[in-house]
Parts: structure tokens; sequence; C-alpha cells
């Protein structure tokens, strides 16, 4: 299960491989039902000895440190094909987003099967997935949805801060050319890389301090690009200042790809429309706290 990050078919293959391998006559009978196979996964993972086993191995991993730093997301289109139902056509009794929790090392503490994204289904599946020991040594939170986590923050009781991933204003981006990487997204990518550097300020933000930080505006009547002849090497190795200073590096994105700009995602929203809506201060304030990630990872590293 953790090998194959929970995926049931090369879970199957694998144990049947191995079966075959040790001369079992019974694993070459086999099953071609794909149903079937996935009622006997589940049943193997339900036996008392493979949850004692889980059990275990989260103790461990929690006794190491790698719950320090907690990842969180959720999807929908890993379900869509186990349920086999019409995307986005959601029946009553169906779990369609599969919350997964990561630890620092990128080792998969496990996945909930819930109805939706969300503060109250999000509840349900870190209480499912993440015992009250291994919550209870979190630190900090890494989510694309920051809202959701403060929602549960009463299930860490000593969280720090929450941290958004970074690389999901380039995904947005993408969804607008095909998920095809652009000079656009590119560009995105490079300056949510300094987020990565430690920021000058301090601070910790969350939604019960939005005061902490000054927030900037976006200049609808700027038409000229700011920032010419940056050595980009250079300016992603160091970290963002103010708000403002975010806010006129994705202006200039804009301002250099204007045309990129009216390309839209499969919701309708244009690359504009995701650049300002990733402007926001609240966006800025979360991702100000990215470079505590790998303050974890080297905290796991000394510990290991």
């Amino acid at each position: 299960m953790f090998k194959h990050r929970g995926k049931a078919q090369p879970i199957f293959l694998d144990i049947w491989q191995h079966f075959i391998a040790e001369g079992s006559l019974c694993a070459q009978m086999g099953t071609k039902s794909r149903s079937t196979r996935l009622q006997l996964l589940e049943a193997v993972w339900n036996l008392p000895e493979v949850a004692a086993l889980k059990r275990n191995l989260l103790k461990q991993a929690t006794d190491k440190g790698e719950f320090q730093v907690v990842g969180h997301d959720a999807t929908f289109k890993t379900l869509f094909p186990i349920i086999g139902q019409q995307v986005m056509s959601q029946r009553e009794g169906e779990f369609h987003a599969l919350h997964t929790f990561v630890g620092m090392s990128g080792a998969i503490a496990g996945m909930s099967a819930q109805a939706k994204e969300g503060v109250p289904a999000t509840r349900q599946a870190v209480q499912q997935v993440l015992p009250v020991d291994a919550r209870s040594t979190t630190l900090w939170a890494s989510t694309d949805s920051p809202d959701t986590i403060e929602g549960v923050a009463d299930l860490f009781p000593n969280l720090e801060g929450i941290i958004e991933d970074p690389i999901h204003l380039v995904f947005r981006l993408e969804a607008t050319t095909n998920e095809k990487r652009t000079a656009v997204s590119y560009e995105a990518l490079q300056l949510q890389m300094k987020f990565r550097q430690p920021s000058p300020q301090g601070i910790v933000y969350s939604k019960n301090n939005t005061g902490v930080l000054e927030e900037a505006q976006w200049d609808c009547q700027r038409r000229h690009v700011k920032s010419t002849g940056r050595d980009w090497q250079q300016y992603i190795s160091e970290p963002y200042t103010s708000h403002q200073q975010y806010v006129d590096d994705l202006l200039d994105l804009s301002l250099r790809h204007a045309e990129a700009m009216k390309k839209r995602d499969p919701k309708g929203r244009c690359a504009l429309e995701v650049l300002k809506a990733g402007s926001t201060l609240q966006h800025y304030g979360y991702l100000s706290l990215v470079f505590y990630w790998g303050v974890g990872l080297a905290l796991l590293h000394n510990h290991l």
C-alpha cells in the first residue's frame, strides 16, 4: 500500500508477482475481475495484523518527527474512474474527493475518500488518517487550501502556521493552456520559488492576524513593465520583502504576456483573472511561510 501510494492495480500485481516467485500454485489462479481484485485488497487491508502494522509504522514515523510538517491535498480525478461516474456529476452517497496526507519526507500517512473538499470533509479525513499523537507533533501544515486547514486547526494543538503550496498558482495558469508549460507559467514558477527563501519580516500569517502585513494594490492603470534587465538567478535567490513587490511582479508578468492573458481555463477564467486572484494578501501571507517546509526537512534530517 505504501510502496505503490495506494494504487490498487500496482499493489495487486506486486503481491501476485511475489507469490508467483515463491512458487505458489494458488497465485496462478488469479482473477480477471477488477472489482474482485479490489475486494480482495480491501479484505487484506482490513486484517487486524495489517491494521496493527499500519499503526506501528505511523508511530515510528511520528517518533522520528515525520509529521512536524504535514502536507494535505484533495483530488477529484482519482476517484472518477473508480466510481464510474460522469465527471463532476455526483450522486447521493458517492465519495469524489480523495484527501491525501504526507509527512516531511513525502511518506504518505494515508488517504481518505470523502464526498467533497471543505472543512467538514477535511475534518473527517484528518481524524481518519492521522492519529492524535501524530497530530500533536505537527507544527506546520502545507496545502493548496489554507482556509480549509484553518477550519480544522483545532485538530493540531501545536500548529504554528499554515503554508500555501507555491506551485498551485502555476497549475492554475497552465489550466488556461491545456495544462501545458508556457513562458507565462515558467516565469510564474520562477517568481514562486522566491518564497523558498526565509522572509526577513519574520511574520506568521493567519486569518486572525491579517493586519500584520501591509496590503498592496494591483494598479490597473499601469501599462509598462517595471522590471527590465533583471538577473533572474540573483532575483529568485532573494526573498520577497513586501506584498506590493509580489503584486508588481505578477502585474509585470501580465504585461509582458498580454495576449496570453486572454486564454481561459475550463471554468471560463482567463489567465489575467487567475493572476489577480493569486496576488491577494491572503495568498501572499500563506506563501511567505513556504521556507518553513525546508526548515522542517532540516529538522527531520538532523533527527535521523
